[in-house]
């Protein structure tokens, strides 16, 4: 496993970031397999804490990062390269239409 040190926070060592490195893949393996095993990924995914899943069709591509308490509770595909900031909520099935340009939700 080659790790890429970039985008380190500043005074971080590379051991610290090793291991941060290696926590994420364990948190995302235990969410991915034991406590949400209807969410399919395709790569790196980083799940910060009290993140929640609906039993929904979800699926996310490479480079997808949730921040805390965010709650997704739809069916949806994030593709690559996804940052949601904390305490975003993904929720309703059809009463937020988006793909509708300049109509407001």
């Amino acid at each position: 496993m080659k790790i890429k040190y970039v985008n380190m926070p500043q005074g971080s060592g590379r051991f610290n970031f090793f291991l941060r490195y290696c926590f994420n893949i364990l948190r995302t393996w235990y969410f991915f397999h034991i406590k949400y095993p209807h969410v399919k990924y395709k790569g790196f995914v980083r799940i910060k804490p009290h993140t929640t899943f609906a039993k929904r069709n979800i699926s996310m591509g490479h480079h997808v990062q949730f921040g805390s308490y965010c709650n997704i509770s739809v069916d949806t595909n994030f593709g690559n390269n996804i940052l949601l900031a904390e305490r975003v909520c993904i929720i309703g099935r059809i009463d937020h239409t988006f793909d509708i340009p300049e109509q407001f939700i």
